[in-house]
């Protein structure tokens, strides 16, 4: 089983867009991060899990995405699910150091990226087509930096709520009312 669990975010130049980045990264973006860790390595529910985000000129949006068990399935969304309201506040909201690791692993996976000259060339070109000016590395990097705690946690409540939930599923199911049930955050 395939399934893809998407939420409506922001357009390409939007301030949040760095809020965003470290807020997937925590969630999913890595093997130490949140859905990682829960669902693949403490539940054994599912092969590959990962969260990213995709900006355009006019719109966003955040996607975790797994393969899991196939009788597991439900299981795997409501976990994904309850992750998602974890980030909103509460018992179990992101801490500090969740948040430095986030924004070095972010940092680090960017300045490799730049050892590239098609990607950063990538970079340069989109900025300047879709946002009529160029970004250098050193304003990225301090846009990362300046994430704080009480931002993920506002992003969260924006982008985290029922109405802008989205959800895919690849394999054997027909009776769309058994999702429909699970996606209500």
């Amino acid at each position: 089983m395939h399934f893809c669990l998407g939420v409506r975010a922001f357009a390409r130049g939007h301030k949040n867009r760095y809020i965003m980045a470290v807020l997937s990264t925590i969630l999913g973006g890595s093997m130490s991060s949140r859905l990682f860790t829960q669902v693949r390595e403490e539940r054994g529910i599912a092969y590959y899990i990962k969260s990213y985000i995709n900006t355009y000129f006019d719109n966003g949006y955040l996607m975790v995405q797994a393969g899991v068990d196939l009788n597991r399935l439900e299981e795997a969304i409501k976990v994904v699910l309850s992750e998602f309201n974890k980030f909103k506040g509460g018992k179990n909201e992101v801490k500090s150091r969740e948040l430095v690791k986030a924004k070095e692993y972010l940092k680090g996976r960017f300045v490799l990226g730049l050892e590239d000259s098609k990607q950063l060339a990538s970079l340069f070109t989109e900025d300047l087509l879709l946002e009529g000016k160029i970004r250098t590395p050193k304003e990225i990097i301090a846009c990362i930096e300046k994430v704080g705690l009480n931002d993920i946690k506002k992003t969260a409540k924006k982008i985290f709520t029922d109405q802008g939930l989205n959800l895919a599923v690849i394999g054997p199911y027909k009776d769309k009312s058994r999702f429909a049930k699970i996606l209500k955050l």
